[in-house]
């Protein structure tokens, strides 16, 4: 409870002594004190970088490394930012039924996407990007695009 009251009154009763830093609890104040030490148990699998607590590693990931894509298709080197999406994407080496547009020719695996693909051909985007002048058939989706730019 007191813990929680501090949070009210900004009280910081405890203090590193190595860079004076303030703290609302004691608990708050061990886990710091780890930042101090040589030791940094916590790698990142991208860069190396270590780390004293594993909150810092996902932050460093979160921040540095946002568009990092660290699954790599072993039959064409593309990469991916889940394992879900390069496995569903490994399709396209290994099945022989593929749906072709009949209005583009494009070839597409899934029968679920290439009818997602045809709707481009038949319906009117009615939305366009006032930025990059891409057109959408639903208005939430350029408003998505308007967020990019």
């Amino acid at each position: 409870m007191n813990v929680h009251k501090r949070r009210h009154t900004g009280g910081k009763p405890f203090k590193c002594k190595v860079c004076s830093k303030e703290f609302s609890a004691g608990r708050y104040l061990s886990r710091h004190k780890k930042t101090h030490t040589l030791e940094k148990p916590f790698k990142c699998i991208r860069c190396g970088k270590g780390f004293a607590l594993l909150e810092y590693l996902e932050r460093h990931d979160r921040n540095v490394h946002v568009d990092a894509k660290l699954f790599k298709c072993d039959v064409c080197g593309k990469r991916f930012k889940s394992r879900q999406n390069m496995n569903t994407h490994k399709w396209i080496h290994t099945t022989k039924r593929k749906f072709k547009c009949d209005i583009c020719g494009k070839e597409i695996i899934q029968k679920i996407h290439l009818v997602k693909h045809q709707r481009k051909h038949t319906i009117k985007q009615n939305f366009k990007c006032d930025i990059c002048g891409k057109e959408f058939i639903r208005k939430d989706l350029d408003d998505s695009s308007s967020r990019r730019h």
